[in-house]
């Protein structure tokens, strides 16, 4: 018998390409066996968050269709996808901001540009891991 890792699903929720691009390389740095999708809207990433049920999303706020507050308030409220993590993300660093993007429901802010340590860091907390890189013992499986 082996341990195996079972490395999330993360769905990221960005228009900008370069700015998807290297929140990807980020997760995939943190997971390398993550499964990644990338939605180019708001409107996308909620159809495709409801059929992928990931564990975590990534979501701007300021994203065309259905605002990445709104993203994250469907995400939160719906009775099968409630529990998935969502971290929010914003080129603007305004406190009112980061408060309503908490209060919606976003289990962390974070902004742009992308620093890779600090958001490493993040998602790991997020996520529940003692450290960046290794997952909590209820992550890991038994298989034969």
């Amino acid at each position: 018998m082996s341990l195996r890792k079972k490395w999330p699903k993360v769905l990221i929720v960005e228009d900008e390409p370069d700015a998807g691009k290297l929140a990807t390389w980020v997760v995939q740095q943190l997971w390398p066996a993550a499964d990644v999708h990338l939605a180019l809207d708001g409107n996308s990433g909620l159809k495709d968050a409801a059929q992928f049920r990931p564990d975590l999303v990534l979501t701007d706020i300021r994203i065309p269709g259905a605002s990445g507050l709104e993203v994250c308030r469907t995400i939160k409220q719906d009775q099968v996808l409630s529990s998935t993590k969502v971290i929010a993300m914003t080129g603007v660093g305004d406190e009112a901001l980061r408060r309503e993007c908490l209060k919606t429901g976003a289990d962390d802010y974070l902004t742009k540009p992308i620093d890779p340590y600090i958001w490493r860091n993040s998602l790991a907390r997020v996520m529940g891991e003692r450290q960046p890189g290794t997952g909590p013992a209820k992550d890991w499986q038994w298989i034969g």
